[in-house]
């Protein structure tokens, strides 16, 4: 990584000002056991690997009393995330939002009311006079169009697939004054960019990446829009690494690895070297015309967009990619899950996957084998080697496509997962 020794000094403080803290011990702990000294190790810029990283486990297993760093009655966010695989739920005290709400008329278009709240009481980025956020409060989508025709709205700060659900239902007039699209949630496709340039044709598009721990800490910048979808530059407030999910260690540039986040500002839990569970990669340290160092991309969820198995990996751009080649045939969106089975003393994975289709016909047991085979040998699990090769090889005990007629409501779908194998334990 190419860090600034501006950055570096900032990073220095932060760890500074945990292990000094009177307010609670949770980093000198982790450090101690880590075996990690700030004078010893930490002397070079390249050292910061050294610092160990920090797990959501880590934090759920800890009173988030016992690990605040900030005087509880300076506190005025309350957040909590169950995350995407099944884990425990966090608490989480917040500082301010780091960014601003775009229009003067903006609808808050969230899936969680602590979200609708936190939203509401952003600053805000339009001059005045404004108005108050239109909440979407409403299970009825429709109900939420009414009010948003109603009220006039001029930009959108939520999930694409909800905003998606929501430009069915609102008038064309609305849509039309629709200026600024607040992006944040849920990973951001090409196609849903085709699809929602379709329905908001005067928007902007303002895609932000990051999560419930640490807030929104990527975003794009004009020139950055005009490129690729998953492109960010990292706020200023944050260091950003991209690591070797088994050593923590730096990759190299267009390398992919995990993300690691720092909050370089004082904050209530003083998030450091946190693992997001997001693999990334750098994409160039030019310098951009917007004077960001640096620009990095987003690949996906590990172990749920990004499954490494079997000596390939299952992920979802991949699989987006072969379902557009087979044209018209399947709607695009579609749920697979990867799991173990017992076979002749070994295990092996086996994939499933779900996919709606456009025809009836498709239901046909002959025509669900051709679909199989035929998604089994576009599917690239290496760059020279399909998943048809793997079933070949032995390397998975079967791959099978299941047709539904559509998939249920979900605030954040989990389009890929990883289903891990039940422990029995001995007694």
């Amino acid at each position: 990584m190419q860090i600034s020794e501006q950055i570096f000094q900032e990073f220095k403080k932060v760890i500074d000002r945990v292990l000094v803290s009177p307010r609670s011990d949770f980093y000198r702990r982790k450090f101690t056991v880590a075996n990690f000294d700030l004078k010893r190790d930490l002397g070079h810029i390249v050292d910061i690997i050294h610092v160990p990283r920090l797990t959501r486990e880590e934090l759920a297993a800890t009173s988030p009393f016992d690990r605040l760093y900030v005087e509880p009655s300076t506190v005025r966010y309350i957040r909590y995330t169950s995350g995407t695989s099944d884990a425990p739920m966090l608490l989480l005290f917040r500082p301010e939002q780091r960014y601003s709400i775009p229009g003067k008329k903006p609808l808050i278009l969230c899936a969680n009311n602590h979200l609708d709240a936190y939203f509401f009481s952003a600053p805000r980025s339009a001059e005045l006079p404004y108005f108050p956020p239109l909440i979407h409060y409403s299970p009825n989508i429709s109900v939420t169009a009414q009010l948003a025709d109603a009220y006039g709205i001029d930009a959108i700060v939520g999930l694409p697939s909800r905003m998606l659900a929501l430009a069915k239902e609102l008038s064309e007039t609305t849509r039309e004054n629709i200026h600024t699209l607040f992006i944040q949630g849920e990973r951001f496709t090409t196609e849903l960019v085709q699809t929602l340039k379709a329905w908001f044709p005067s928007a902007v598009f303002d895609p932000r990446y990051g999560m419930s721990e640490v807030g929104l800490f990527g975003y794009q910048c004009n020139e950055l829009r005009k490129r690729q979808v998953g492109e960010y530059h990292c706020d200023s407030d944050y260091l950003l690494e991209i690591s070797d999910t088994d050593t923590g260690k730096w990759v190299d540039v267009g390398v992919e690895g995990e993300i690691l986040i720092t909050e370089l500002y004082e904050s209530p839990h003083q998030i450091i070297r946190y693992r997001t569970g997001d693999a990334g990669r750098v994409v160039s340290y030019e310098k951009c015309v917007c004077n960001a160092t640096f620009t990095f991309e987003v690949a996906g969820r590990i172990k749920h967009d990004i499954i490494k198995i079997a000596g390939g990996v299952i992920r979802t751009d991949e699989i987006e990619r072969v379902i557009a080649e087979l044209g018209q045939q399947f709607e695009h969106d579609f749920r697979g899950i990867v799991e173990f089975v017992e076979v002749a003393d070994k295990s092996l994975p086996i994939f499933h996957l779900s996919l709606v289709s456009k025809s009836k016909m498709v239901h046909h047991p002959a025509a669900i084998e051709a679909a199989r085979q035929e998604i089994a040998k576009r599917l690239f699990l290496t760059t020279t080697k399909t998943l048809a090769d793997f079933l070949k090889e032995g390397r998975f005990a079967s791959f099978d496509i299941i047709f539904v007629e559509m998939f249920p409501p979900e605030t954040k779908a989990q389009r890929l997962r990883f289903k891990e194998r039940d422990v029995n334990f001995p007694q």
